[in-house]
């Protein structure tokens, strides 16, 4: 693994669990606030206005839900975008948007991708792999696929899992590809083919 993957994996590895426990701590933050301010209505109606407590426990709460909000908007931006399009075949223009991963079983989807490398059209041949690992994951029931959902809300289903990190370093070099316009050469196909092999590996039989 090169170094530029292993800070990848580095990154999302800590952005997921970052993610996870900020969401929790506000949850239960906020059921704290919420519990505070019933118990003090009862008290401020005999010790006057209680209202500058709740504002400031109230501008705290919301700067709180910025930050969490943040955190969702980067999440999104980085994971992925909503996928739509027709059937990918050998001709398809590299400017065309993504296809339906189930519209192949992950076999011809990996035999289309050697049929790109061969053209040495590398971005088509890193798309078509990634479609075979969605693939393969909705036929192994670790994700539910449809058109409506972005790659990142598959990296968020795997994320528990011990594939989660190799699947969330595949997704970055994918997004940042397909949808950052990133020149794909063949040592980038090689490292992307290299995590989708560990995808399918530590998923095997585990299902």
């Amino acid at each position: 693994m090169d170094s530029d993957a292993g800070w990848r994996q580095g990154w999302f590895s800590s952005f997921l669990k970052w993610l996870k426990r900020g969401l929790a701590k506000f949850f239960a933050e906020l059921k704290a606030w919420l519990m505070r301010v019933l118990r003090r209505q009862g008290q401020a109606r005999s010790a006057g206005p209680w209202f500058p407590v709740v504002s400031r426990t109230t501008a705290w709460t919301m700067g709180m839900i910025g930050g969490c909000l943040l955190a969702f908007v980067l999440f999104r931006y980085f994971m992925g975008r909503q996928v739509s399009s027709p059937v990918l075949s050998s001709s398809v223009s590299v400017h065309e948007p993504m296809v339906d991963a189930l519209a192949k079983p992950m076999e011809e989807w990996n035999e289309l991708a050697e049929r790109f490398v061969s053209e040495g059209h590398w971005r088509l041949a890193l798309r078509a792999r990634y479609l075979a690992i969605l693939s393969l994951l909705h036929g192994r029931h670790f994700i539910h696929y449809t058109r409506e959902k972005t790659n990142g809300e598959y990296v968020w289903a795997m994320a528990s899992t011990r594939a989660g990190e190799a699947f969330a370093v595949l997704t970055l070099i994918f997004d940042r590809s397909w949808y950052g316009k990133k020149a794909v050469e063949q040592r980038d196909y090689d490292v992307a083919s290299r995590w989708a092999q560990s995808v399918d590996e530590t998923t095997r039989g585990a299902s």
